[in-house]
């Protein structure tokens, strides 16, 4: 990955570039990874599925790679549009009874 990385940028020294990405980041190389992808959702057709089923809570509660603040914005965007999936979900239940 630092090879792509230094090809991407041009620069050798890429510390300062890898502590700005968050470090969910490194985390979607792995998504090369057939046998990674088989054991976290069967396969990418099903990765948004997958995703979609972590509840508010547990997206609170997994910030370990949250690296600083820059983050916490995203947090906050996220948490917005969970809740607004929900309210949705609730509203178009009611509706149907």
């Amino acid at each position: 990955d630092k090879q792509r990385l230094r090809r991407r940028l041009g620069r050798a020294n890429l510390g300062r570039d890898l502590e700005d990405q968050p470090a969910q980041a490194a985390l979607t190389a792995n998504l090369r990874h057939t046998d990674y992808v088989q054991i976290l959702c069967g396969s990418l057709a099903n990765l948004p599925a997958a995703f979609a089923e972590l509840d508010r809570q547990e997206v609170e509660q997994s910030t370990p790679l949250v690296r600083d603040n820059r983050d916490a914005t995203m947090l906050k965007r996220v948490s917005v549009l969970i809740k607004q999936d929900q309210s949705l979900q609730q509203g178009g239940l009611l509706a149907a009874n």
